[in-house]
């Protein structure tokens, strides 16, 4: 990390995932430009040196729920979420929400305390929301002109939404190991919302390339089928694909 990008950008945003088992971050300059991103060590170089980013930070675990915001009371979060998760009674939980824009959903999630010891972001709590939310206000925001379906495709696991206009239709994670599991998954939500698979689109995300087993499957049983078109600057450091940053995007732009 030998660059000093406060002489380059004016303000800079430090974006963050986490869950039990992993931590990414990116850093954000001015105009949508992505600088730099790795793991939890230089994350923590990234906080120190640029002080006065702004930071955003997104919880990637479990439990967690979506309630619409009309039926939704502050003090019931952990009564939503034991209807949705059997929560151990021996885990120190904290049980916070958050809104998804002005879209009317509130995700209610429940994180650990000794995860934010374990990452050093004990300072930065007020500033978690769920991973959920990220990625539902992204597909909101897509514009599409009928139902679409996206994937996101994370190391060990998969997020699903379908979105029509600015209407959530459905939201859920999987856990996979092999890529039939995803196809399974993608093909099950195209047919439980009876959407045609040859002419409903099917948006990729993460940690997905083209040329890869995944995507042939996908391609060949869904013929609609494309990587999202997201409009940020990528700096010459970074060697990941644009479509790789799908949550950490829509992460920096919601909060």
């Amino acid at each position: 990390m030998n660059s000093d990008f406060t002489s380059r950008y004016k303000n800079l945003t430090l974006s963050a995932t986490y869950d039990a088992d992993s931590f990414f971050y990116c850093l954000w300059g001015d105009n949508k430009t992505l600088l730099q991103c790795g793991g939890h060590s230089e994350f923590l170089l990234a906080t120190s040196k640029y002080a006065g980013a702004r930071v955003a930070i997104s919880s990637n675990g479990l439990p967690y729920s979506h309630v619409p915001n009309s039926e939704y009371q502050k003090d019931h979060n952990e009564l939503y979420l034991s209807n949705v998760s059997r929560l151990q009674s021996n885990v120190d939980w904290t049980f916070s929400s958050n809104e998804i824009g002005s879209y009317g959903i509130v995700t209610v999630y429940g994180f650990q305390q000794k995860l934010l010891q374990k990452y050093q972001i004990e300072n930065q709590s007020d500033k978690i929301i769920h991973r959920s939310s990220a990625l539902v206000w992204a597909c909101l925001q897509y514009p599409v002109k009928q139902p679409a379906v996206f994937l996101n495709v994370a190391d060990n696991h998969c997020s699903i939404t379908v979105a029509d206009n600015e209407s959530l239709l459905f939201y859920n994670q999987f856990a996979f190991t092999a890529a039939e599991d995803i196809l399974y998954y993608c093909c099950l939500i195209f047919d439980q919302l009876k959407l045609d698979r040859s002419k409903h689109h099917l948006m990729l995300s993460g940690n997905i390339a083209q040329r890869s087993t995944l995507y042939d499957l996908l391609f060949k049983y869904i013929h609609n089928v494309e990587f999202v078109d997201l409009d940020f600057n990528l700096e010459g450091g970074v060697d990941k694909p644009k479509h790789y940053f799908m949550d950490h995007y829509s992460l920096m732009t919601c909060v």
